[in-house]
């Protein structure tokens, strides 16, 4: 009979719940935007996971949980996509040197940010330039004269 009563308290229980909310698995907005502005603004430099904890007031090995469950990328990640993403719009918009561009968003080298945009994005710097190039080109053929 006591087991019955113990069976049914804890079913009872479970179906109710606590009636506390789960806690939640990410960083909350205010230190996500913290973290991510940190990266943004340090993209040129050694990103490190302490540095990036500390601005996010968590322990390194947490923010590498939270940030995951926030973002769907690991610290990383997150930093190697920014810095492919400014990279790219650089390529696009100006005609640095692919080696600066390569320096200024925080690549070892520009064989460094060929390898990696190839990896990722499928093309080369030069590529992506030589792409762009084309593509002004047959816009520029295409425009109606002012005669």
């Amino acid at each position: 009979m006591v087991q019955a009563v113990a069976a049914l308290v804890i079913k009872t229980a479970a179906s109710r719940g606590t009636g506390l909310a789960p806690a939640p698995s990410g960083l909350p907005p205010r230190r996500l935007a913290q973290a991510t502005d940190y990266i943004r603004t340090h993209l040129a430099e050694r990103v490190a996971l302490d540095d990036l904890a500390r601005v996010a007031g968590v322990s390194p090995s947490h923010l590498t949980r939270v940030f995951r469950a926030s973002t769907g990328q690991s610290p990383h990640q997150y930093v190697l996509g920014q810095r492919l993403e400014q990279a790219r719009r650089a390529l696009l918009t100006t005609d640095t040197a692919i080696a600066d561009v390569a320096d200024a968003c925080g690549f070892a080298d520009q064989s460094h940010l060929t390898r990696t945009m190839r990896r990722h994005l499928g093309l080369t710097p030069g590529a992506l330039r030589t792409d762009r190039a084309r593509t002004v080109a047959t816009s520029n053929d295409s425009r109606p004269s002012e005669a």
